[in-house]
Order: structure tokens, then sequence, then C-alpha cells
């Protein structure tokens, strides 16, 4: 299954369980894990319905590679820190676009 953050964001709101299983094989962690950053997620959009973008736009820094970029939306988002951002940068394979010859 190709699943999205933005699909993560929208399923959180009605089913955390879901959503956190979806988020452990996305960002290939444990569980309990996923089940602290779909809460932290949740709670954090009750406040801020803008982090919706910023989840969309974490999914296209990952597979960019922009690493610093991509910890500070981990934290913002999912309050993921330290080990735990850096984890997930880790476990996610970067491919680039590829660009048109010519």
């Amino acid at each position: 299954m190709n699943y999205s953050l933005a699909e993560f964001a929208a399923l959180s709101s009605r089913d955390v369980s879901q959503a956190a299983h979806g988020l452990a094989r996305h960002f290939n962690f444990s569980l309990q894990s996923a089940f602290s950053a779909s809460h932290a997620y949740r709670e954090r959009a009750k406040n801020d319905p803008g982090l919706l973008f910023e989840v969309i736009k974490l999914d296209r820094l990952l597979h960019l590679g922009r690493r610093e970029e991509a910890i500070l939306l981990l934290s913002r988002c999912f309050g993921l820190v330290g080990s735990d951002a850096i984890n997930v940068i880790e476990s996610r394979q970067f491919n680039p676009p590829v660009r048109a010859a010519g």
C-alpha cells in the first residue's frame, strides 16, 4: 500500500489506531512510536489547521532527501526529535525525481 502522510492526516481525525498502523509502515518504526506520533499530530492539528499542509510538505521533503527541513517538520508535526527523527530520515529511501534528458 502506498500510504501518504496526507492520507494519515485525514485518517488521524477519525481513527488514530488505523492512522498509527499506517504511519508505522510509512516511517518504518515501532507501533508504539507511531501511536505516540499519531496522538501528537492529532493534538497539534486541533490548534493548527495549517499543519496538514506541513505534513504534505514533509512527504515531499523526505522524498527529495532534504534532511534538515524534514527533521524540523517531523518535530513540528509529530513531536519526533533527536534519534527518533533521524531514524525516520535514515529509514527512508531517497529517490530524487528523474530529470528528462535534453
